[in-house]
């Protein structure tokens, strides 16, 4: 019954979705033209060191050995992963920039990464307060109209967002890895399944432990950002059962297809493609999730499916098409 509630609303709210979309490719072709502009020499010169210094042909060595279950874990561990920190400290040292400094390459990479997740969640706020006020009222303001509008709440949130979620998804990684490796040196590379399983499970966890996070930002306009984002945290804490399973149903949909479109399909940019759209779709669906689940735990009514109430614009336009149509 909460699924197909949640279905109902994102339908409801596709619009909404799209120009979020919209926003994003737009803010990302920019930055990403801009970038090219001032770091496209350095962004070659990286690929160029990775590539001389052996890097890909590692990483694809290893993945190779795992799938055909010839993986030797004590020689990763002896050489392999020996060589390959020491090939990618030699190739970011490759890299030539105005300081002739490694630091500056690095740093570079981080800005890199830091704008892209910004740019990715900047809208977040704005389709909040749109799903928000279709589930709260059975009403819509226009998507430009919040960008705008609570632009300087949206940096906020997304600067508190990425401080935890970097932080959780770097325990997540750091965790996944070295239950790979320690699991592989007493069970064999086999154990590399279970240990995938593992991670998904982490990394649905710690979607849990935020989901509140966006709609109490979203309602709570009187507090400041800082306060309603705790609010939802604890929120969350407090329900994390309930968020937890049906978080780790949406995660693991998505991690099935990701997995589907990649093995069952060759041409890898065709794979992207179908992996970028399922992410962004799943991904929406979860946002609408965690709202309905909001609403249910503070036991707040909400509308699931758009309704025509007379005397509203919508319904004045529905009435005049009909009266056209009937003449």
């Amino acid at each position: 019954m909460l699924f197909s509630k949640t279905i109902r609303i994102a339908l409801a709210n596709w619009k909404a979705f799209l120009k979020s979309l919209l926003f994003q490719f737009l803010s990302l072709g920019l930055f990403l033209a801009l970038a090219m502009f001032a770091f496209g020499p350095i962004a070659q010169d990286v690929l160029n060191a990775f590539q001389s210094n052996g890097v890909n042909d590692t990483i694809a060595h290893t993945l190779q050995a795992l799938a055909e279950g010839t993986f030797d874990v004590e020689h990763f561990l002896n050489e392999d992963l020996k060589g390959l920190t020491l090939s990618i400290k030699q190739a970011f040292e490759s890299v030539p920039n105005m300081w002739n400094r490694v630091e500056v390459s690095v740093v570079i990479c981080i800005l890199v990464y830091l704008l892209y997740r910004f740019f990715v969640s900047f809208t977040d706020v704005a389709v909040g307060h749109q799903i928000d006020e279709f589930m709260s009222s059975n009403t819509e303001r226009p998507f430009s109209w919040f960008l705008i509008k609570k632009a300087f709440r949206s940096t906020k949130f997304v600067g508190l967002q990425m401080m935890l979620a970097i932080v959780a998804d770097t325990l997540v990684i750091a965790a996944s890895v070295a239950m790979a490796i320690l699991c592989m040196l007493i069970f064999g590379w086999w154990v590399i399944i279970p240990v995938i399983i593992i991670g998904i499970v982490l990394y649905s966890a710690r979607y849990a432990f935020m989901a509140f996070c966006l709609p109490s930002v979203v309602q709570n306009d009187t507090v400041s950002t800082k306060v309603a984002f705790r609010q939802g945290l604890a929120l969350a804490v407090q329900n994390f059962n309930k968020i937890f399973l049906r978080t780790l149903l949406v995660i693991g949909v998505l991690a099935v297809t990701t997995c589907i479109a990649y093995l069952f399909n060759e041409n890898r940019w065709i794979a992207l493609a179908i992996d970028a759209v399922i992410n962004f779709v799943l991904f929406f669906i979860l946002k609408c999730l965690n709202f309905v689940m909001y609403y249910e735990v503070n036991n707040q009514p909400y509308f699931f499916k758009p309704i025509l109430l007379e005397g509203t614009e919508q319904y004045n336009q529905k009435a005049n098409r009909k009266n056209k149509k009937s003449k």
